[in-house]
């Protein structure tokens, strides 16, 4: 992974990563076979503020992925303040995948829970998005129960 650097911020930071929220909002639109219309509607004001929220209501971080002054990639997390963390976003732009970015994000992200005591970390990932289930499990996330919802 030449020429990346891996920066920690706080909520500051969303509006700079609204660019790669839309294009995994794009992705997981065209993946959900059950929740497009969702997907299309959901704007980025919206997750901001549902982001923004977590944030005061215990801590929120972002992990930027930066190559040669670019956005390559980000990973949001959140830890309540019973401790218990999430990985509420990752992605790394199509041009810079393959890189391991997103591995250098991940494990960002759980040095981070690990430091600030976190007693359990989780992850959701949209149904559709079952190809994203091995990079998880690498991290030893499993599934553990399936959340059903109605539109």
């Amino acid at each position: 992974m030449t020429g990346v650097t891996i920066i920690e911020a706080g909520p500051e930071k969303l509006d700079d990563i609204r660019p790669l929220w839309e294009m995994l909002n794009q992705h997981h639109a065209s993946i959900s076979s059950h929740f497009p219309d969702y997907f299309k509607r959901f704007t980025f004001e919206q997750r901001k503020a549902a982001l923004e929220a977590k944030g005061r209501n215990g801590q929120l971080r972002l992990f930027l992925a930066e190559s040669d002054g670019q956005l390559a990639g980000q990973c949001i997390i959140s830890l309540t303040p019973e401790l218990l963390g999430e990985i509420d976003s990752i992605f790394v732009a199509e041009e810079f995948r393959n890189k391991k970015i997103g591995d250098s994000l991940m494990r960002a992200a759980l040095d981070w829970f690990d430091v600030n005591g976190a007693k359990s970390k989780s992850v959701v990932v949209v149904h559709g998005n079952e190809s994203a289930h091995a990079f998880y499990e690498r991290y030893g996330f499993l599934p553990r129960s399936i959340r059903l919802a109605q539109s």
